[in-house]
């Protein structure tokens, strides 16, 4: 009994040992698991991963051990009575030796020890220590009478009467003679299973040893491990705070750490060098815009100034004078209110949903030249424009197409000529001016760009942005161009193409 209960003991100590260090890790981390750092919720993550991995690994090799030691000791069986059976007399006489009154002397067979059972249930030697107390599935195997090939039985664990604990082999072995009666029987082939259970048992000690051991050392190193990997997760949560106090973004961090991490450091960084960038052209909007802002409000504090000195004094400024002043008035707060509009438009995030209807395209670009060549001291505009109808916010293309118009017209040398021609549905503005670079084409309908060059010139880098989007919105496209060339070779002048779908005829 004690040598069994040792085996059970030894067989489920390295699991349950493994298994304790498992518990109590949940235990001291479950409950403030949802507030740990998530280094620590990793590092749980992986050593409770870990943990079952071993365990399952240990159980496994455990079990195959287990199985292997024991298909051993049943060959090791087998054979011992492959042997004894050569050595055997008939088998009325083997019986009879087994059973003989005194059968200390017989009944061990080298290590094994033999028990006969007969097709009536009983069994010798009866009360013989060493002897096996037959189930009723073996005396049903005796009955059953068969020899050879077709007697080979089953295997069990039991005890001896004396309780040691034993390997059983189940053989039928036939009819036989016993004082004079034929019993058919069959032979209990018996061997001590101490030295199988004490194998097991080490084995599994060994393999819960090992599983301890694995998760104790994954549960120390996997905190410092995960930490040592998040650590450009934790300077870009630094950088994040810093940009978030100090307002100064373009803080970068390495991409290193795994592709993830890595993933997510260059999606910070170009983030970062986004925001950058949108920081500076904000600056560059309010400094342009500043700038552009000054000259209406200078001309119309000025004129309202002259006005409110003439009513002030008394002295009536002559008809035409007068009338220029208000002229001026109305054309810098239209100036003014379009500025203001732009600004709005473009710095909101979301953009207003157009009031769309069939718009005129040739009138609405007739009526945008008219309002620029009134602008345009001493640049000539020439126009070649066709019929056609478009879908669209008519405001807001009038807007967009005067944008194109008056940068066409600011950057052409005076006595330049600006041509305008709209031909089924495409519509080119081509000025006489310097051009723009190639390298600044890209970035010319980006939000509050301007290109170097054109940063001395007067406006806030507004007009292209506003076009692209209204066009864009009746469903067309803008591209720029360089013009054509001078004949020295360098570009001269810039071509606008619009195209917006339409027809010649009035939509319905």
């Amino acid at each position: 009994m004690g040598s069994q209960a040792d085996m059970r003991i030894g067989t489920s100590f390295g699991i349950r040992a493994a298994a304790a260090v498992v518990r109590q890790a949940h235990r001291a981390l479950t409950r403030p698991l949802l507030l740990a750092a998530l280094h620590q919720q990793l590092a749980f993550a992986a050593a409770v991963g870990i943990a079952v991995a071993t365990l399952s690994g240990a159980v496994a090799t455990w079990s195959v051990a287990r199985s292997e030691i024991l298909a051993q000791a049943d060959r090791d069986l087998a054979r011992s009575w492959e042997l004894a059976e050569q050595e055997l007399p008939d088998r009325s006489h083997a019986v009879a030796a087994w059973c003989h009154p005194a059968p200390s002397r017989a009944l061990q067979l080298k290590d094994a020890f033999l028990t006969v059972v007969f097709e009536d249930g009983t069994s010798c030697p009866h009360g013989h220590p060493k002897s096996v107390q037959a189930t009723a599935g073996e005396s049903l195997f005796a009955t059953a009478g068969k020899t050879g090939s077709q007697a080979s039985g089953h295997y069990r664990n039991g005890r001896t009467l004396d309780g040691e604990p034993i390997r059983i082999l189940t053989i039928g072995y036939g009819p036989t003679i016993v004082d004079g009666h034929h019993l058919r029987t069959a032979v209990l082939l018996a061997k001590p299973s101490k030295p199988t259970d004490h194998a097991i048992a080490h084995i599994a000690v060994m393999t819960g040893t090992a599983a301890t051991a694995i998760i104790a050392v994954c549960a120390a190193v996997a905190p410092r491990t995960v930490r040592r990997r998040l650590a450009n997760l934790r300077q870009l949560a630094r950088n994040a705070e810093l940009i978030a106090l100090t307002k100064e973004p373009g803080r970068t961090v390495p991409t290193a750490g795994g592709p993830e991490l890595a993933r997510l450091a260059t999606a910070f960084n170009t983030m970062s060098a986004a925001l950058d960038s949108s920081h500076d052209q904000q600056a560059q909007l309010i400094a342009n815009a500043g700038h552009e802002l000054r000259t209406p409000l200078t001309t119309l504090r000025t004129n309202i100034g002259l006005l409110i000195r003439s009513h002030e004094t008394g002295r009536e400024l002559p008809f035409d004078t007068r009338a220029k002043l208000l002229n001026d008035l109305r054309t810098q707060t239209a100036e003014l209110s379009a500025l203001v509009d732009d600004l709005l438009l473009l710095s909101s995030p979301s953009w207003p949903t157009p009031n769309r209807s069939v718009i005129a395209l040739h009138e609405v670009v007739a009526r945008s030249i008219d309002r620029t060549r009134s602008r345009g001291e001493g640049v000539t505009i020439n126009a070649h424009l066709t019929t056609w109808y478009v879908q669209g916010d008519e405001r807001s293309v009038e807007r967009a197409v005067t944008h194109l118009l008056d940068n066409a017209v600011k950057f052409s040398p005076a006595a330049a000529t600006v041509n305008v021609a709209l031909e089924a549905g495409a519509l080119t503005v081509t000025d006489s001016g310097p051009g723009i670079a190639a390298t600044d084409l890209p970035h010319v309908f980006a939000r509050f760009w301007r290109s170097p060059a054109a940063r001395q010139m007067p406006g806030a880098g507004l007009g292209l942005p506003v076009a692209a989007r209204v066009f864009q919105d009746a469903g067309g496209e803008i591209s720029l161009s360089c013009g054509d060339r001078s004949p020295d070779g360098q570009p001269s002048g810039t071509r606008v193409e619009v195209r917006l779908p339409g027809s010649c005829e009035p939509l319905l």
